[in-house]
């Protein structure tokens, strides 16, 4: 349990730069939501950080569903990405109005997000599951 609390806060450092570069160029280009967005994600970052830092079952849950929540909101936007290729056939808008290169640039930004946070959140979830077969 401890290795897990150790591999959530370095992922949250390592995830929490990629943030702040995100806060720092919605704070320049004036892009509230971004900048909103990307303070939300690192507080729930590290609310999980550390609640999975704490020794006991019950923090342990909690990071677990602090990272659910995140997965899941990154899993909405990988989605949606699918869908908008599946319906338009292409990267861009019908109306040429977007930019290839940014939907994949946005994709690759998101996917640094989602992989890692998603593999950590199965790694939670089967240490989760030992610590209640153990206590059992």
């Amino acid at each position: 349990m401890k290795a897990y609390g150790i591999i959530y806060t370095v992922l949250s450092v390592i995830l929490t730069i990629l943030l702040a570069w995100m806060m720092v160029t919605g704070i320049l280009n004036l892009n509230i939501i971004q900048t909103i967005v990307a303070l939300l994600i690192t507080i729930i970052l590290w609310a999980g950080a550390i609640s999975a830092g704490k020794n006991t079952q019950y923090k342990l849950i909690l990071s677990v569903i602090v990272n659910a929540i995140l997965c899941i909101l990154f899993l909405y936007r990988l989605i949606t990405r699918i869908l908008f290729v599946q319906k338009y056939g292409e990267m861009e808008d019908p109306d040429g109005y977007g930019s290839p290169l940014a939907f994949l640039i946005g994709l690759a930004i998101e996917l640094s997000f989602f992989i890692p946070l998603f593999v950590l959140f199965i790694y939670g979830v089967i240490l989760t599951i030992m610590e209640k077969s153990k206590n059992a």
